[in-house]
């Protein structure tokens, strides 16, 4: 009993828990992107803005250079899948 109650401490939960707040900070990442600026500290933790910002992530895309860093990604992953799946001589 004593074993099964070690594993479970401190293998099993301490992945859950790391992916749960994960879960949590993600979703409230998404739903600060839709909020008002003053909006995000007014409400508190609220994950339903009144009305969602669509226009933020338009903004965001065009402002922070997306494509940019979509294209390094595509190449960049092109490049390492080449060499890892390439036949080896």
């Amino acid at each position: 009993m004593a074993l099964c109650q070690l594993v479970l401490r401190h293998v099993v939960l301490p992945p859950a828990q790391c992916i749960g707040r994960s879960c949590w900070v993600s979703a409230w990442l998404v739903s600060a992107s839709l909020e008002e600026s003053l909006e995000i500290f007014e409400k508190g933790l609220n994950l339903l803005p009144d009305e969602p910002l669509w226009s933020n992530c338009v903004r965001a895309w065009s402002v922070a250079s997306f494509d940019l860093y979509r294209l390094n990604t595509v190449l960049t992953t092109r490049g390492v899948v080449t060499v890892v799946v390439a036949p080896r001589r």
